[in-house]
């Protein structure tokens, strides 16, 4: 995660949050090559570079969300070996907690192909779920707060959002991913336990087989859809409101949707307001696609 992302002058880890902030998600090294274009079956494409990056939907966010301020506590598996370390070592810049983070067998990581004009594709190892810090840690807690999920996270982690919902937490999950891990109806009875669920227009016709965004308002009760420089929408029960993406030059859009969660998951654990919290998350999500990893 580059740290130029962020005001770091204004970093405050120091400070105790009135509500905390919890990621369950990804955590994983990048291998990012620069190429003119994505490789085809059976062709070989030139990169102008290939970098090493901190990565995965889960860290991202909670890099985000702990860079701007506050109280984040990371529940994903980080490995016992030298990449583990090397993604520990950025979670502790960024003021990220992990005393409750599991130790996996080995750090999960991925090979990342980005065009010049932000294309992007991705190949990645799985993740390996330890569920018993997050459970333990809700179990004790008696302090209520935010629970963030990913998409790739949202079926193995039931148990834990239901005890998180039940303890008065807001769940907040990034679908995306869902759809290339579990069946269609299993998201759609997932997101039962879900307050914000964070979509994009690809992931709503996976899902439903239409563009009708509203649609979800039938499972959740607040949606978010971004759609890369096109306006963010926010659905709720009663509402419809769009919000402008700012122009920025795009080098690179790897992570842009996590750097948006976890923005809004701090704005939005500090304001309490739907709109004030997406206005100042796309802001900080159009500053990260200016720059590469």
């Amino acid at each position: 995660m580059d740290t130029r992302l962020y005001n770091q002058s204004q970093k405050t880890h120091e400070c105790r949050c009135e509500i905390m902030i919890l990621v369950l998600g990804y955590a994983n090294v990048d291998l990012v090559a620069r190429v003119p274009k994505l490789p085809t079956s059976g062709k070989r494409v030139t990169a102008t570079s290939v970098d090493i990056f901190r990565g995965g939907m889960g860290a991202n966010c909670a890099c985000a969300a702990s860079s701007l301020g506050g109280e984040v506590h990371f529940f994903g598996s980080v490995g016992g070996d030298i990449y583990g370390n090397f993604l520990l070592e950025d979670f502790k810049t960024h003021g990220v907690k992990t005393e409750y983070t599991p130790t996996a067998q080995k750090t999960t990581k991925a090979l990342i192909s980005v065009t010049p004009n932000g294309e992007r594709s991705i190949i990645s190892e799985p993740f390996e779920y330890k569920p018993q810090q997050l459970r333990e840690f809700l179990e004790t807690s008696l302090q209520a707060g935010l629970l963030y999920v990913d998409g790739y996270h949202l079926g193995v982690a039931q148990k834990e959002l239901g005890l998180a919902r039940s303890k008065g937490f807001t769940i907040y999950c990034d679908l995306d991913g869902a759809i290339d891990t579990y069946e269609k109806s299993e998201i759609l009875e997932y997101l039962d336990l879900v307050h914000i669920a964070q979509v994009t227009p690809h992931i709503v016709q996976g899902l439903l087989g239409t563009d009708d965004t509203a649609l979800l308002l039938n499972h959740v009760t607040t949606i978010i859809q971004t759609s890369g420089a096109e306006d963010v929408e926010l659905y709720t029960p009663t509402s419809k409101q769009c919000f402008a993406v700012p122009k920025t030059n795009v080098v690179d859009t790897t992570g842009a949707g996590d750097i948006f969660a976890g923005s809004f998951l701090h704005f939005y654990e500090r304001s309490g307001r739907l709109e004030t919290s997406i206005l100042q998350a796309t802001e900080q999500a159009a500053k990260s696609v200016s720059i590469s990893g």
